[in-house]
């Protein structure tokens, strides 16, 4: 039989390798939750960049009479829908002409 020494230091074994295992992966993920916060420093900066450069260009465009072009996810959706509307409705106005053009003469309307 196993004397309660034994058992004892068992035990203590045991809850000093998992506190071991746990500082190892708590240190781990300390170093990658600080490795995270400097690279979102690094996109922090690039953006700040990016968005002082497109503010040059925009007063480059205006000085120099440049239309502006608005991105459609930021145009009115009522002009955007009618602005389709009306490109369907020529594209299958051409659609119905090109095939009238294919029939063959008796098959044309008179109209």
């Amino acid at each position: 039989m196993i004397s309660g020494w034994l058992w004892l230091l068992v035990w203590l074994g045991l809850v000093a390798a998992s506190a071991g295992y746990l500082f190892l992966a708590l240190r781990s993920l300390w170093r990658k939750v600080r490795a995270l916060g400097e690279e979102a420093q690094r996109a922090a900066e690039a953006v700040e960049a990016l968005e002082g450069e497109s503010e040059r260009l925009r007063e480059a465009r205006g000085a120099a009479g440049v239309e502006v072009t608005v991105l459609a996810i930021f145009d009115d959706p009522a002009r955007l829908a009618r602005e389709r509307e009306a490109t369907r409705r020529a594209l299958a106005q051409r659609r119905r002409a090109a095939r009238a053009a294919r029939y063959p003469r008796w098959a044309r309307s008179v109209d």
